[in-house]
């Protein structure tokens, strides 16, 4: 693994662990969000918040000690492939509130930068997955 993939990997992964550990301290700020389009009541909604901030910490420690690493690069691409459309869905309909995936640390709105920030981390992490599907590839080719 070369040294801009491990650095990549160091970013996507404390993206998600931070975004995790503030949503397990502080589910209120993404559960209003949850419960504020109807997507469900505010009890499920806070279980729903504990749920995606396990799956996001656990992806996250998963990429950075690269533990199934094809797995867990397919896991977190699909994850940011969902963020892009939720930001983009919100900046095309002009969603003005923050989107609570840091708690209570979000900030902004739903528009072209946040949208350009989740498509970065897209970027990034089909990178990733793309690095360790080839070593993947190679590694089974010479067995």
């Amino acid at each position: 693994m070369n040294v801009i993939e491990r650095y990549i990997r160091y970013i996507i992964g404390g993206v998600f662990l931070a975004a995790g550990v503030i949503k397990f301290l502080d589910p209120e700020k993404t559960s209003d969000i949850i419960v504020f389009f109807e997507i469900l009541p505010h009890e499920q909604a806070i279980a729903f918040v504990y749920l995606t901030a396990l799956v996001e910490v656990t992806l996250a420690i998963l990429l950075v000690i690269k533990v199934k690493p094809k797995w867990t690069g397919a896991a977190i691409t699909g994850l940011c492939f969902v963020f892009v459309c939720i930001s983009l869905l919100g900046w095309l309909n002009n969603w003005n509130l923050a989107c609570g995936c840091f708690g209570r640390f979000s900030y902004g709105k739903f528009d072209g930068m946040m949208t350009l920030r989740n498509s970065v981390l897209l970027v990034m992490s089909a990178g990733v997955f793309y690095q360790s599907s080839k070593r993947e590839a190679l590694r089974k080719s010479q067995n």
